[in-house]
């Protein structure tokens, strides 16, 4: 049986096409690495042996050896925990899905390696609260923000436009349907019909006029893309008409691109995906993805993040 001992390890899912590309360049470029699908890893004998400190896997072609001599880099393309709005058919179902994932993030194990990014700091930096905490303290303007399950009047004012959000990424089903909860901008009054909430929410000023600016980092790297519908800035949430946007790449004052590579590195991430507001000649931190989406970036503009990440996490 072949034994492979991969220096790289891709942790993805089997339609991942970010991933496809990393793969792609590895692969030109000779290097010993191997993907992780989570969504076929169960077709592997799988063991995790705490004590020698390595993972083997093995189907009836090859055995695969991962252990902290060998592998020296993960890039990790997967939540820290499952966001289903769905009901699990069995226990057994439920059992699968919810051990699996527990097996993935105790891949943080591999402490001595370079993570892109580490599960554990993914987790904690995915907590809006703490990215709006640690983003004042690299210098950024946030907007005014708090958590409640009340309108809110006590900290705004009457005239005062407010973006709500929720806490974490809600995905939620109905029927064979599924999608995400988008931020929505209600007046003062309007909140006022909902005095109270069964479900605590983000409350934020709004920012306008706005341009939506995306920043993706890639170690001591930050590329800029401002995001525009018919050539002009969007109003509400620009991922509501994704599919009718343009995106340009730009630069940025240093700034604020070092601001957001500090803020990428206090979080413990060699990588990250930030959104920001330039209102008139201010820029507003708005919110971080350590696992953030960035291949339709390099498709509308041609930077090619897929090569920057590529060399990152490997020897190119």
């Amino acid at each position: 049986m072949n034994k492979e001992y991969p220096e790289i390890v891709l942790v993805s899912n089997l339609h991942d096409y970010s991933t496809d590309y990393i793969a792609k360049i590895l692969y030109d470029h000779e290097e010993k690495f191997v993907r992780i699908n989570r969504d076929t890893l169960f077709s592997y004998d799988v063991i995790f042996d705490i004590g020698c400190e390595c993972i083997i896997l093995k189907n009836n072609s090859s055995e695969i050896i991962l252990s902290p001599e060998h592998t020296k880099s993960f890039y990790y393309r997967a939540p820290t925990f499952l966001r289903e709005g769905k009901k699990y058919k069995s226990n057994s179902e439920h059992l699968f899905h919810t051990q699996w994932a527990a097996f993935f993030r105790s891949l943080s194990f591999f402490d001595t390696s370079k993570w892109t990014n580490n599960v554990v700091a993914t987790y904690k930096a995915e907590m809006k609260p703490i990215q709006l905490k640690q983003a004042k303290k690299c210098g950024f303007t946030v907007p005014r923000t708090i958590i409640t399950n009340t309108s809110g009047k006590n900290f705004f004012s009457k005239d005062e436009l407010l973006a709500l959000k929720t806490i974490d990424t809600a995905v939620l089903s109905e029927g064979n349907k599924t999608g995400f909860i988008y931020t929505n901008f209600l007046s003062q009054q309007e909140l006022e019909k909902y005095e109270t909430a069964s479900t605590p929410f983000f409350l934020q000023q709004k920012i306008y006029p706005k341009l939506d600016i995306r920043i993706t980092v890639i170690g001591d790297k930050a590329y800029a893309f401002k995001i525009l519908h018919k050539g002009r800035g969007i109003d509400g949430d620009w991922r509501k008409i994704k599919q009718e946007l343009e995106y340009e790449y730009i630069d940025i004052p240093t700034e604020i691109s070092n601001k957001c590579i500090l803020l990428t590195k206090q979080l413990g991430l060699n990588f990250s995906g930030i959104d920001i507001i330039k209102s008139e000649d201010n820029y507003f931190f708005i919110e971080l993805n350590p696992t953030g989406e960035w291949s339709w970036l390099m498709k509308n503009t041609g930077v090619r993040l897929d090569y920057e990440i590529a060399k990152f996490i490997s020897t190119i």
